[in-house]
């Protein structure tokens, strides 16, 4: 693969996008991972988890949702 900034040989992939970057190019943070919605109304919303260090690519825009 390689990377989308520079055509370089890619080293990562981007954990919100999908696009690959190299090790120049490559970007990371924080990212938080959260768990499926409840199986039951009556269930109470799972915490979610904050992984450290996941790459980005920089170029995608990472907005928040809410939930319904």
């Amino acid at each position: 693969m390689k990377c989308v900034a520079c055509g370089q040989e890619a080293v990562a992939v981007c954990r919100f996008c999908g696009r690959a970057v190299c090790s120049e190019h490559v970007c990371q943070g924080p990212a938080l991972v959260l768990p499926a919605a409840p199986s039951t109304p009556a269930d109470k919303p799972a915490a979610g988890l904050q992984v450290d260090g996941a790459v980005w690519c920089g170029l995608c825009h990472v907005k928040a949702i809410g939930r319904a």
